[in-house]
């Protein structure tokens, strides 16, 4: 699905004009005075088009469904513009664009200048000084002065000021052509939004640079630790030979991230971060009359400059196919990277790739999903667009082998579905349907504006939203594509203008890590605000009244037979959810997640198991399985004009399934597989870890795995499945149909005994440990990061402490302007990620957990572990930062809006905490009154001085070190200990 989304969102602002129902959807121009925009007719969503003086492009999209505006800020530049000896450094920026201006972000900018200048003059010398002795002098001499400069700079103010303005999604990202900075604010703070962000760009700061730059450095590290990275990187300096596509990444070279230089970054900004370089986007409960005069008003000072655009190389044709290798003891992969010449963004080759990518892979029933997943000729077989760029697009085949199988046969599979498309070898049927599902996601893409959002910013990059009248028009044009121009395209896609990449399994080649420098920590200043963010206080922000909800309103109950019924209506579009949902999960029956793993595989005396994902897929309809500790659910969604079909043939599969010895053989072949690839992935492993830690040497994870494969029995898997609906459960619908005819269908298509069966009592009831010592569980991988997490379980559920957890975590350890992540990573430059909080548990018989976590160098370990520690026992204090967090958590609650869908997620959530009220308006009211005296009260009750499980993740050398000793009584975890077996 989400695959789906990304294709999705890329296509929707693509279709050249000729594509499009002319006389239907025209371009118009209107306005309001002097503000003229662009409009298309009959366009759904009603986006205006402005360009303003200075050549900045503006983008309005009014939807008032919730009182909340996402902001986005696009610069149609991004590392393909790299200077060739600078690589890096569109993405140095992005992070720099957070440091402020010389208003925001500053104490005194006449004593902070001076030493500004002299570190990027230091910078400069460094960045031209190759002798080592003479680098380290000058890397002293920059530490030395940034410690200075820092005394004047209070780091991430910019963050506080849009936290404290109830922002939820303050982030950036840079990619090949575009940088992209994102914001999303209560409606009635947007005229404040405008005033920071036209600040923002007015005169940008490159303050606190050698504590950001450590953060990129570990950034670096965490790419060279995936093989997503590695693999990324091979197969585009395959394709993209002379263009900076492939040539060049946008996080940069190890070289080039040691030797920066402030003064192209500068040079950079100048040139690039012009307004006829930039759009703007707001989406979201605003009146665009108004909203375009302000951002005028706020942005009209920035002038319009010349800038040289990229522009792709050509690339020479392939005259054989390139193979090439990387080595990592994960898995083994085979790839078939495809090259796609098409006509630019805006032609139909670009709906075309998503169709053919769609037709061989679409994670339901697809020519892979059926004929190469379902019999399970491999592991897994896949398609994945991993590229759109201005010539060419990307699309890879993903073939993961399974036991015994080379990436070589697994690749000649994939091959032979290949074959079949090309030949135009597959039902017509399944293209239609493709287009039905594509439909259906067009119409839950509308729910909220990210897909609108999304839509227009690649739209702005590509520079082709002068075809916005082709987005309205897109299901028309879609509906007319044939089976014809898919064989036709195939033939052109899958030639001889591909390269082999290979992930062979083995001991990976010696990485060339970036070492730490020395950092003296610098001075944060966190109870200091400019004289500029203090003149925000002035600006006036409307208030939003919130909204709580009655439940007894919002949502009908009713019972059908035993079961109880409950119910929310969907008045936006034709979509249903329909759950069964038990109290029951893995606990009860270590064998249900493997008999639900198995029914995937399974027939019945009607269909076999292929025809059933046909069937589904046909009506635009799915079924999923999900089974948790301590419950399950069967989820059924698509079209409700098909939901007596969908849940009919569900009924059926669930009471006719037929076990078959092929079938169990390729569960147990399945399982075998998993069970080996899980000992070389990273995240499993501190799965295993946090686990262990969690519940002890008997555990969830581990007992798990402590089933055998091979004494698997077919028939108690299918008995298992067969009797599900037999046990007490109750059932969710959210829809457009009503209650009383809800009620007669499922009542018709479910089946359920006149008595439920009791659900089973736990089969092991995994008890959560109370530390009572300090504890180290370490666990070695191959890698250059350490990752480290803190646990400890707290019991004693209380609904009255609720609001001060929720103060706590969003000051202490949530997002860039929390505590932890301006001490440990603005001050002592130690991760690029770090987080705590403090969990509240999903039953109210659980305890909570405390938890925190950081990624760094494994020579910053023990440096990490001390400052993590030290925030842990001693809750720094505030005040500006308990205002930040208040506001932001106010803010949320009172633009908080649920729709009828997650409504029922809600009122459940809290059910489980044995709570009937929107318990919402006490916290928000308590938050009021809230100090950082009750802040520092809670974490000595809870969390200071407290004994902790420390699980840390690292190379052999990390984890065998005798310096864990200070930190606890160490386990050196084997992988039969964490996984089982």
């Amino acid at each position: 699905m989400k695959k789906f989304i990304a294709c999705f969102y890329m296509l929707l602002c693509v279709f050249s004009s000729n594509l499009s129902a002319q006389n239907k959807y025209n371009w118009k121009e209107a306005g309001t005075g002097k503000y003229k925009y662009r409009y298309v007719t009959n366009d759904p969503e009603k986006v205006r088009f402005y360009t303003l003086e200075n050549g900045l492009q503006v983008m309005l999209h009014v939807n008032k469904k919730e009182p909340r505006v996402i902001y986005k800020m696009v610069v149609r530049t991004g590392s393909n513009n790299d200077p060739a000896d600078h690589t890096g450094l569109a993405h140095y920026l992005e992070h720099l664009l957070f440091k402020g201006t010389d208003k925001l972000g500053t104490l005194n900018w006449g004593k902070e200048k001076p030493y500004l200048d002299q570190i990027q003059e230091l910078y400069e010398n460094y960045n031209h000084t190759s002798n080592e002795v003479e680098r380290k002098a000058i890397y002293r001499r920059i530490d030395s002065v940034s410690g200075i400069a820092s005394k004047y700079a209070i780091a991430n103010e910019y963050t506080n000021v849009m936290k404290e303005m109830g922002s939820q999604g303050t982030n950036a990202h840079t990619e090949f052509d575009a940088t992209v900075y994102d914001e999303n604010i209560p409606a009635g703070a947007l005229d404040k939004l405008l005033k920071v962000q036209s600040e923002r760009f007015r005169n940008p700061i490159f303050r606190l640079f050698h504590t950001e730059l450590e953060a990129v450095y570990e950034e670096k590290n965490k790419g060279l630790d995936g093989d997503d990275f590695r693999m990324f990187e091979t197969i585009s300096s395959i394709l993209y030979p002379n263009s900076n596509y492939g040539q060049q990444t946008t996080i940069g070279t190890i070289e080039h991230l040691k030797n920066p230089s402030l003064t192209a970054i500068k040079k950079y900004y100048d040139t690039y971060y012009v307004p006829n370089n930039m759009g703007m986007i707001l989406s979201g409960d605003f009146d665009a009359d108004e909203v375009i005069q302000k951002i005028d008003q706020y942005f009209s000072y920035m002038r319009p400059g010349k800038f040289p655009e990229f522009r792709q190389a050509t690339e020479p044709d392939f005259t054989s196919s390139v193979v090439k290798e990387i080595i990592s003891p994960t898995p083994e992969v085979g790839v078939l990277a495809f090259r796609v010449p098409f006509k630019g963004p805006s032609s139909k080759d670009e709906l075309l790739i998503n169709l053919l990518s769609q037709l061989c892979f679409n994670g339901k029933a697809g020519l892979f999903d059926i004929n190469i997943n379902k019999p399970q000729k491999m592991q897994m077989a896949a398609i994945e667009l991993l590229g759109t760029y201005q010539k060419y697009t990307t699309l890879l085949g993903v073939a993961v082998p399974k036991t015994g199988q080379s990436a070589d046969q697994a690749l000649e599979i994939l091959w032979q579905e290949i074959k079949k498309v090309k030949n135009g070898d597959f039902d017509e049927q399944l293209l239609t349907a493709i287009k039905n599902n594509m439909e259906l996601e067009v119409a839950m893409s509308k729910r909220n504006n990210m897909a609108t959002v999304m839509t227009l910013e690649r739209g702005f990059i590509t520079d082709q939203c002068q075809t916005w009248n082709n987005e309205a028009a897109f299901l028309e044009v879609m509906n007319s594509v044939t089976k014809q121009d898919i064989v036709d395209y195939a033939n052109r896609v899958f030639a001889n203008n591909y390269a082999i990449i290979y992930k062979r399994k083995g001991k990976q080649a010696s990485v060339a890590k970036i070492v730490k420098p020395k950092i003296t920590p610098i001075t944060i200043n966190k109870t200091e605000r400019s004289a500029y963010a203090k003149g925000l206080d002035a600006v006036s922000v409307l208030a939003t009244k919130p909204a709580w909800v009655n439940f007894d309103k919002a949502i009908s109950h009713s019972k059908i037979n035993n079961a109880r019924l409950l119910y929310t209506i969907n008045k936006e579009n034709g979509f249903f959810e329909l759950q069964y949902r038990f109290d029951m999960g893995s606990w009860n029956s270590k064998l249900l997640p493997l008999a639900v793993d198995y029914l995937s595989l399974l027939g019945t005396d009607k269909y076999s198991s292929e025809e059933i994902s046909k069937e589904f897929y046909q009506l635009a309809c799915e079924y999923s399985i999900r089974v948790g500790d301590r419950s399950t659910a069967i989820v059924i969604t698509g079209i409700q004009k098909n939901f007596d079909k969908a849940t009919a043939l569900l009924e059926h599969l669930l009471a006719n399934c037929k076990p078959t010895e092929e079938s169990l053989k390729k569960l147990k072949e399945k399982l075998k597989k998993e069970r080996i690839d899980a000992k070389t992935s990273k995240d499993a492993l501190m799965k295993g870890l946090v686990s262990y830690a969690t519940y002890g040497a008997k555990n969830p994870f581990n007992e798990a795995g402590r089933l055998q494969p091979d004494l698997l029995d077919a028939s108690t898997l299918v008995k298992l499945l067969h009797q599900l609906s037999n046990y007490q459960h109750f059932i969710t619908y959210y829809g457009p149909e009503s209650l009383q005819n809800i009620t007669q269908k499922i009542k018709k298509s479910h089946h359920m005994p006149a008595t439920f069966r009791p659900v089973p009592a736990l089969a092991v009831n995994f008890q959560r440990r109370i530390q009572k010592e300090n504890e180290v569980y370490a666990a070695d991988f191959d890698m250059l990061q350490t990752q480290i997490q803190w646990l400890r379980n707290i019991p004693g559920y209380q609904p009255s402490l609720q609001p001060t957890v929720n103060l706590y975590n969003s000051y202490f350890g949530d997002g860039m302007g929390s505590i932890v992540f301006q001490q440990l990573r603005e001050s002592k430059a130690l991760a690029y990620s770090t987080s705590a909080s403090f969990q509240t548990p999903v039953y109210k018989s659980d305890p909570y957990l405390m938890k925190a976590f950081i990624g760094c160098q494994a020579d910053k370990m023990e440096e990490a572990i001390s400052g993590m520690d030290s925030l842990l026992n001693d809750l720094p204090h505030s005040e500006d930062g308990i205002k930040n967090a208040r506001m932001s958590l106010l803010k949320s609650f009172e633009t908080q809006r649920f729709t009828e869908e997650k409504l029922l997620d809600f009122y459940l959530l809290l059910e489980n905490k044995g709570i009937t009220t929107d318990y919402r308006q006490q916290i928000y009211e308590r938050l009021k009154t809230l100090t950082y005296s009750d802040l520092k009260a809670f974490a000595n009750k809870y969390i200071a001085h407290k004994k902790y499980a420390y699980c840390i993740l690292g190379s052999k050398e990390v984890v065998e070190s005798d310096n864990l000793k200070k930190y606890g009584d160490v386990k050196k975890l084997t992988l039969e200990a964490l996984f089982g077996y």
